[in-house]
């Protein structure tokens, strides 16, 4: 049976972390292609970039329930780690799969594999699982693995999944792209350091709206990541 939330708000914070943690207008007509979405600048592609750490005010609509706060999450090759917290900027759910963050020796005695990912919400025991998807897929019937988000925060369709991208007609700017039955807008484009991402991502499908304004995204060096 799957485990139940019975707080409007954690619950709809499991939901952000479902969907996105992630409408704008079509500026000018646009055309449809399927090539690749690019918004980082000529000359550093973020498909080289293996480590990053990103900051966002997030906010999440489904049915009758609302939801806003923040989004930390750092990125690394071996995993994620990311944070939830409400407006006050107090922590409501964390998840990882990045081994330094907890234990993954089984109890004496125990035959179980090691756990691989770690789901904790704020006031509740921690949960562990086989994979950050597993746990989150018991929260919720809105699943969508994290692994998307990694492509959808720059722009990029994820592999092996057919995908629409809408440009602007005359910037080729992106705008829009749909894939696995959501619709993800870009607006804003921001400069962080190099790199220019939409600051601005709405992530939506029926009955389910979730808006990321990205305030800060800096790439890290394997120092950093080692802490």
């Amino acid at each position: 049976m799957p485990f139940q939330v019975s707080n409007p708000a954690i619950r709809c914070a499991v939901l952000a972390l479902l969907i996105a943690v992630s409408g704008c207008s079509l500026l000018n007509p646009t055309t449809l292609n399927s090539g690749p979405a690019k918004l980082s600048k000529p000359g550093l592609s973020t498909e080289s970039i293996s480590t990053w750490r990103l900051k966002a005010k997030i906010s999440v609509a489904h049915q009758n329930e609302a939801w806003s706060g923040g989004l930390n999450w750092h990125h690394l090759p071996q995993g994620d780690l990311v944070v939830i917290s409400d407006p006050l900027g107090r922590t409501r759910l964390k998840a990882t799969d990045l081994p330094h963050h907890f234990d993954r020796t089984p109890s004496t005695g125990s035959t179980d594999a090691p756990p691989q990912a770690l789901l904790q919400i704020n006031g509740e025991e921690d949960r562990y699982g086989d994979s950050l998807d597993q746990l989150l897929a018991q929260r919720s019937q809105l699943v969508i693995p994290l692994s998307y988000l990694t492509d959808w925060f720059f722009g990029r369709p994820v592999d092996g999944i057919p995908a629409e991208i809408i440009r602007d007609s005359n910037s080729k700017a992106l705008l829009q792209l749909r894939q696995a039955a959501w619709t993800i807008d870009y607006s804003r484009p921001r400069n962080f350091g190099n790199q220019t991402l939409a600051a601005k991502i709405v992530i939506e499908r029926p009955g389910t709206r979730l808006k990321v304004a990205i305030t800060d995204w800096t790439p890290t060096t394997a120092e950093h990541d080692a802490h």
